[in-house]
């Protein structure tokens, strides 16, 4: 399986439940330094309920798109066809739409959206030849809902969760599983690493974050939506999957909500 955005948080904690599962884990992301790291912190862990393998790390920068052909072969250089491909890399933005330079947008995109297609473009011919495999994109609740402040990051999420409802109907009868996953708030840097809206990093923990789930507490809840082959799951609080309902079942009130929260 190849695991993006592997190197820290949400990616971190998931390869460790991959790994612990028997999982045979291609870690990626931009650094090989962290990566090593992690690989080494894999090998050492004692599992005795599983067969584990040593992981392999692939150094990889999901926003270059051109690269990501060779890369796909460099993969399957490790353990041979992919069988597994979980889109995790992504970066968060803050930034009113007004204040919000088109380059950060595309910044976003490329990274959250154009990444994760080209990615899944790359092993989709071998996995419908196969007749299975199972792609997992890790989306956001902002996938779902859009909140202030946020136009970017939930545009790119938007474009992926219909991107991946598509592609689940395309490959219904291909052998093919595709899992979107919608965490709310977790305990990463994510907001730290985020841009704003002029290009500069963000640097500050959210409040929301800071109090949000233990990346291993979400990280086992997508082993298990993966296990079961689930076509989604929401992973947040009830107040923000209530939010979601609020938005499909009565829009009015959930756009003078957010109309309150801008303001604040």
């Amino acid at each position: 399986m190849l695991l993006t955005g592997a190197s820290q948080g949400l990616g971190e904690a998931l390869a460790h439940g991959f790994y612990k599962a028997g999982c045979k884990v291609i870690l990626a992301a931009r650094s090989r330094e962290k990566l090593i790291k992690i690989q080494q912190d894999l090998s050492n862990l004692k599992v005795n309920t599983v067969r584990t393998y040593r992981p392999a790390v692939l150094v990889l920068d999901v926003s270059d798109i051109p690269s990501i052909p060779n890369k796909f072969e460099e993969a399957k250089q490790a353990f041979g066809p992919i069988d597994m491909l979980v889109n995790n890399a992504g970066i968060s933005c803050r930034g009113e739409v007004a204040h919000t330079e088109i380059d950060v947008h595309m910044q976003v995109m490329q990274i959250n959206y154009f990444g994760g297609i080209a990615l899944t473009k790359a092993v989709l011919p071998e996995m419908m030849e196969r007749q299975r495999g199972h792609i997992v994109g890790v989306s956001s609740v902002q996938g779902r809902i859009s909140i202030p402040h946020r136009s970017a990051y939930a545009a790119s999420k938007h474009a992926s969760q219909a991107f991946y409802d598509a592609l689940r109907s395309e490959v219904k009868d291909k052998g093919i599983n595709v899992t979107v996953v919608s965490p709310g708030y977790i305990r990463t840097n994510l907001s730290v690493n985020a841009v704003q809206g002029d290009g500069s990093v963000y640097g500050v923990t959210d409040e929301t974050t800071a109090n949000g789930l233990e990346p291993e507490v979400a990280a086992n809840r997508i082993l298990q939506a993966v296990a079961l082959c689930k076509k989604e799951v929401v992973i947040a609080s009830f107040k923000i999957r209530f939010a979601i309902l609020i938005r499909t079942v009565l829009p009015s009130l959930f756009f003078w909500l957010m109309a309150r929260r801008a303001k604040q």
